[in-house]
């Protein structure tokens, strides 16, 4: 199956992470966030770190690091939380969950990032939002 592209992940670490391997220059940001305890610098991290995963389709390792930055996101940041939500759900159809499980993460995802008023955010969640719904229902 073809993965649907999500390409909301333009995070200030990416021009810092295209030297050598991506995600040995991500896990030294990720270091240095724990260490200066930038919580919300470290659930970008690890986000950024999943979608690495998730575009090489090594989707098992993607959900954990998924999971992580859920774990670590602080609160009032529904964009990043949207974002994250909407990887889980898919990440979790693509483990071979069913879609039932998918389905509810994916609406919360779109409660979040609907009040955004930013298409080059919006537009492709729901331009992919509505695909994987069309082929799943």
């Amino acid at each position: 199956m073809k993965k649907i592209l999500f390409l909301l992940s333009a995070l200030p670490f990416g021009l810092l992470a295209q030297t050598g391997n991506p995600i040995d220059s991500l896990q030294k940001i990720l270091a240095q966030k724990q260490t200066a305890k930038d919580q919300l610098g470290e659930t970008e991290a690890l986000f950024e770190i999943g979608s690495i995963y998730y575009d090489r389709q090594e989707d098992k390792t993607a959900l954990e690091y998924i999971q992580k930055a859920l774990q670590r996101l602080p609160e009032g940041n529904p964009t990043l939380k949207g974002r994250l939500l909407y990887r889980k759900a898919m990440l979790l159809y693509f483990i071979g969950q069913d879609f039932s499980q998918s389905l509810p993460i994916l609406d919360s995802a779109y409660l979040l990032l609907r009040p955004i008023n930013d298409p080059e955010i919006l537009a492709p969640f729901l331009q992919s939002y509505g695909t994987f719904l069309t082929q799943n229902l």
